[in-house]
């Protein structure tokens, strides 16, 4: 009808009953049993509504969507599915998978590919792993009634990995100073343990249980292997490194190293330093966070070489001065077990092991390790004694450089190691010994007349007191003057040549004899150019005085100083 009599003329009708796809119910849906190389091609343009209102598993935008449907029984591998709907502008493209039988349906999951208003719909690429002998019905369709039109589908299956499973896994073995690599893919790789395994349950090893991954494994030699595992694939989620022992049946989990997902390009490569203990088996699984995170990867084990003097009773002997060696502790084992006495350092820290024998000398050890792991540090240890029964002297942490007295006949052992297990790499360790001054002692004091004025140097001197019988000053090691009281005043002055670190130094004087001595005062200084005066000093006469010069500087190759005595009035 039109809305007034002046509406009329001549009209055209065209009814057109588009024939309904032989696929357009589930109970005819076209059973795949090979997938073809080429892409399947179709319309919707014909289909039904394939659910009614009351229907509450319809896995579907809207109930009066309308799709075509296919039929695929599983053969324990895992299937891609392509699908591009050809519209534009009409709405998403929907793929909805159910199991169980058509009668009974039950919604399994579904996905979209995003409508575009001025280009075809995008394709919708999902991967899932079809049981053996399970059914899957797939259903194509649009996101509303109208949102119909030419798809294209394309699926395939995926060879499953030799290694897919651990009893499966590749076997190599690891020789030292030597690397295995391999290269190959995920893609085709099913899920490694179900829900709900114990390894799922219990581990910190599996990041999400329907992810998927190939296996190796290799049997330990007692040394260092670095694995390292990199996986191509684009912001489908982190890569998953995973080590275990014991055996298929009852994996433990020792290890997990993500390499963090590139969302622009591959993976971050996952590593994973550890001893391999010898005579064990090690189970390593290549995987990813998610299913989605499979393709190509590239996967290496190297084992390094132990160090000769990886342990205290293999130490390299130290046997002249200055002494200068550079290295690495990056095949070094753990050094000390929980019951041991360690000297710094953590219980899993590695290192080398350096000996000599003390000479009564002042010792000084340089070691830097430059490239260590940011946030780790070195350590340096010094023990005394022998391997089967160490004593700690020293834990002198980080320091790059420390000086030390070697007792004479001592034998002292050096350790060269980090902070904890992932704190190795190259070192420079040198070793050197200096002459202590002349007046070294009280009996080799020299001899002061005022005026007087002279020049020495601190470097090498060694301690003069034990730790009960330091009655003047803080008993640090120094150089010894002497003079001899006529009942006049006299002063002392002591001056030092260090510029650039702070420290502090002492005048001490005694008297009495050197093998009694009474500590008569004291005068402390300090500084970057650390110096002090003694005050005024009434002398008896006929008294010895001794004079005590000393710093608590100990890490220098050398600290000058000057000295005098002078009388006032």
């Amino acid at each position: 009808p039109q809305e007034n009599a002046a509406t009329v003329g001549e009209y055209q009708l065209n009814i057109t009953e588009h024939p309904i796809p032989s696929n357009d119910v589930c109970e005819s849906a076209i059973e795949l049993k090979k997938f073809p190389s080429s892409i399947m091609s179709g319309s919707l343009v014909g289909a039904t509504p394939d659910f009614d209102g009351a229907d509450a598993q319809t896995c579907v935008s809207n109930i009066d969507t309308r799709g075509v449907w296919y039929k695929v029984e599983g053969r324990g591998a895992v299937i891609k599915l392509e699908y591009q709907l050809k519209t534009v502008g009409l709405g998403n493209s929907k793929v909805a998978i159910f199991k169980g039988s058509c009668d009974n349906l039950v919604c399994w999951n579904s996905i979209e590919g995003e409508d575009h208003y001025y280009n075809e719909n995008d394709v919708v690429s999902y991967e899932f792993l079809a049981g053996n002998g399970e059914i899957f019905w797939i259903l194509l369709s649009g996101e509303h009634w109208y949102t119909v039109g030419q798809y294209d589908l394309k699926m395939r299956e995926h060879a499953v990995p030799e290694n897919d499973s651990c009893d499966e896994a590749i076997s190599f073995q690891a020789a030292s100073n030597q690397q295995y690599s391999d290269k190959s893919t995920t893609v085709g790789a099913t899920p490694d343990f179900d829900e709900s395994s114990s390894v799922v349950l219990s581990s910190s090893c599996i990041a999400n249980w329907y992810s998927r991954g190939v296996w190796y494994r290799f049997e330990g030699n007692g040394a260092i292997v670095r694995i390292e595992y990199q996986l191509n694939s684009v912001a489908g989620g982190d890569s998953d490194l995973s080590v275990f022992t014991g055996d298929c049946t009852n994996p433990t989990c020792i290890a997990n190293v993500k390499g963090a997902d590139g969302y622009y390009g591959v993976n971050e490569v996952a590593v994973h330093d550890m001893v391999a203990e010898r005579g064990e088996s090690y189970y390593i699984l290549l995987a990813g966070e998610l299913f989605t995170a499979a393709g190509e990867y590239s996967f290496s084990v190297t084992e390094y070489e132990i160090p000769q003097n990886d342990d205290c009773k293999n130490a390299s002997v130290i046997e002249s001065f200055p002494f200068s060696q550079r290295g690495t502790t990056i095949g070094a084992t753990p050094d000390f077990d929980l019951f041991d006495d360690r000297c710094g350092g953590g219980l899993d820290s590695r290192g080398i092991w350096y000996m000599f024998t003390g000479n009564d000398k002042v010792t000084t050890v340089s070691f830097s390790m430059p490239n260590l792991a940011y946030g780790t540090s070195s350590q340096l240890s010094l023990f005394s004694g022998s391997c089967n029964k160490l004593k700690c002297e020293a834990d002198f942490g980080g320091l790059d450089k420390v000086s030390f007295h070697a007792a004479n006949g001592v034998n002292y052992w050096l350790l060269l190691s980090g902070t904890e297990f992932w704190a190795y790499g190259d070192f420079d360790l040198h070793v050197s010994q200096f002459e202590p001054p002349s007046n070294d002692s009280c009996e080799s004091s020299i001899p002061m007349t005022a005026p007087f004025a002279g020049n020495n140097d601190l470097t090498g001197a060694t301690p003069d007191f034990g730790g009960d019988d330091t009655t003047c000053g803080n008993g640090w090691s120094g150089a010894w003057y002497s003079f001899t009281g006529d009942g006049k005043a006299y002063m002392l002055s002591l001056n030092t040549v260090v510029t650039d670190y702070y420290f502090q130094c002492e005048i001490n004087i005694f008297r009495g004899s050197c093998d009694e001595l009474t500590c008569v005062s004291t005068f402390l200084g300090s500084g970057s150019n650390a110096a002090v005066s003694s005050d005024p000093l009434l002398t008896t006469s006929g008294v010895k005085y001794w004079v005590h010069i000393a710093a608590n500087v100990v890490s220098y190759d050398s600290l000058p100083f000057q000295i005098s005595l002078v009388q006032v009035e």
